[in-house]
């Protein structure tokens, strides 16, 4: 239950740092924001797929990566992505 109210507050930041910064960030930062949401949005629909499939011909293996493994990926590149968009705007400060 914990895992989905962070990813809450997770997608409400990037929304924010994405509209905000968006603009004042170069390139590199950019890509790391795009890289960061298409990595969300493709595990959102993988995981929403997954669960809206009545056929289960898939390993357990891959239901755990697409519930646990990958979401706990993207937040810690989250991190990372967030890490280095403040480290660029202090040094513009």
């Amino acid at each position: 239950m914990a895992q989905i109210a962070l990813g809450f507050i997770q997608i409400m930041l990037a929304i924010a740092v994405t509209r905000i910064y968006y603009g004042e960030l170069p390139n590199r930062l950019r890509n790391l924001l795009h890289i960061y949401w298409i990595s969300a949005i493709t595990n959102g629909v993988t995981i929403g797929w997954l669960t809206n499939t009545d056929h289960y011909v898939f390993s357990n293996a891959i239901t755990v990566a697409a519930y646990f493994i990958a979401p706990i990926c993207i937040a810690a590149y989250f991190v990372y992505v967030t890490y280095k968009i403040k480290k660029h705007l202090n040094k513009q400060s």
